[in-house]
């Protein structure tokens, strides 16, 4: 519920088809992905799963990062995470966590895993998410800007070259975007609010 940006999605084979076929193109990205044991758009599938949500908050200039995934494939999105685990318990901060539980997946960095199990507030419940994140939604995106705007990291950089977008989005209160995909055609709605 304090998240400074939101983002969540209904994926599918497609998607991950698509996505592999992207990274092929990127110089090294493949090898890389290799070395933490996704070898395919299948493992990326597996990974990331059918249902995906991100959470992102910056207290304290640590990063707080959540992503629970759904996976249909949970026996090789474990094998990922317990190589994933391995090589980032060699990082010292941020903490790094991941989790299982049956067919849903936990990332934390800068928190615990029951921290996104049971949060102490949700999304859902929040008044600005609930203004501008509404209907039927196949993927969605919302940002808090009063929150991002509070960050002490955020303010500075806006400070230090970029005073035009702070006057653009101080009023700005959110910003919510939902899409849809219907056969070939997709809808997407974007909600602003302001202060």
């Amino acid at each position: 519920g304090d998240s400074v940006a939101v983002a969540g999605s209904v994926t599918s084979d497609d998607t991950f088809s698509q996505l592999w076929t992207m990274l092929e193109g990127q110089y090294g990205m493949v090898d890389s992905l290799t070395e933490l044991g996704i070898n395919g758009a299948d493992d990326l599938a597996a990974l990331v799963g059918t249902q995906a949500a991100f959470s992102f908050n910056y207290p304290d200039d640590q990063p707080v990062i959540g992503a629970v995934l759904r996976s249909d494939d949970p026996a090789k999105q474990k094998e990922i995470f317990d190589g994933l685990g391995d090589l980032f318990s060699q990082v010292p901060e941020p903490t790094i966590a991941f989790g299982q539980e049956g067919d849903t997946g936990y990332i934390a960095v800068g928190q615990e895993i029951a921290d996104l199990k049971a949060p102490a507030t949700k999304i859902g419940d929040v008044d600005s998410f609930k203004r501008v994140v509404e209907g039927e939604a196949g993927s969605i995106l919302f940002v808090n800007v009063n929150a991002a705007l509070a960050l002490p990291t955020v303010s500075s950089m806006l400070d230090g070259g970029a005073p035009d977008t702070r006057a653009w989005l101080e009023p700005v209160s959110s910003i919510g975007v939902v899409s849809t995909i219907k056969g070939d055609y997709a809808h997407a709605v974007m909600r602003v609010t302001f202060n």
